[in-house]
């Protein structure tokens, strides 16, 4: 229960800072670049269906193989994907700058890999803390883009937010990841061993994020910048 309380209210916390930041993003920005930001936002965020399905499979086959260290090196899946992903983001979907993707992806896997360690080893005060930090990263961010530089340029708003809580993240996982319980050993024959077995799962992990990119193309093809930003 003490557990399960704990995440909890870290999910809670970081909730309620994403709806302060939500609040100033509305208050400041122009309804269709209000609109414009948060469908890039959503947009990205569709990148679980290149590192989560990965990360939860291992995170499942780690626990019933015990493994003594946590082997990290599932990220090559995501780095071989990424370039498959932007190009049909880019060219059929919305045009998102580069750096915009990239900055965004070292994020989220970052996140994501964050959380797989420290389920693993059941340090959920920390799992939940990682969410806050995040949130409150590109939160104080905006803050300062928003109020003191006036910045009313949607992809630097992004690039410089997300690139801030990156680092906040990064300081988080380097004083709280034991490099004693961690490797980076590529081995394609487990990999394939432990995916092939899982290729169900990996399949179900995805089908709602690309259902929601699927959706994400519609709503671009029929909707104009304020429409997006009322809706």
């Amino acid at each position: 229960i003490k557990n399960i309380l704990t995440v909890l209210s870290g999910d809670l916390a970081a909730k309620v800072i994403g709806l302060a930041t939500t609040f100033v993003l509305a208050k400041k920005l122009p309804v269709e670049n209000f609109g414009v930001y948060n469908y890039i936002i959503t947009l990205m965020g569709l990148l679980t269906i290149i590192i989560s399905p990965f990360a939860n499979t291992y995170l499942r086959d780690h626990r019933y193989y015990q493994f003594e260290k946590y082997n990290f090196s599932y990220i090559w899946i995501c780095l071989i994907l990424s370039p498959l992903f932007y190009f049909v983001v880019y060219f059929y979907v919305y045009p998102v700058q580069w750096y915009v993707f990239i900055v965004f992806a070292m994020n989220f896997v970052l996140l994501t890999c964050g959380h797989s360690y420290f389920n693993v080893y059941e340090m959920y005060r920390k799992y939940t803390s990682l969410n806050v930090l995040q949130s409150a990263g590109i939160f104080l961010a905006l803050l300062v883009l928003l109020f003191g530089f006036n910045t009313q340029k949607l992809d630097s708003l992004i690039a410089i937010a997300f690139f801030v809580s990156l680092i906040v993240m990064a300081c988080y996982l380097l004083a709280s990841i034991r490099l004693s319980k961690i490797t980076f050993n590529i081995n394609f024959l487990f990999f394939k061993r432990m995916y092939g077995d899982s290729i169900y799962l990996v399949l179900y992990l995805s089908i709602l994020p690309v259902m929601s990119f699927m959706g994400m193309y519609f709503v671009e093809k029929y909707i104009n910048d304020y429409e997006l930003g009322m809706y």
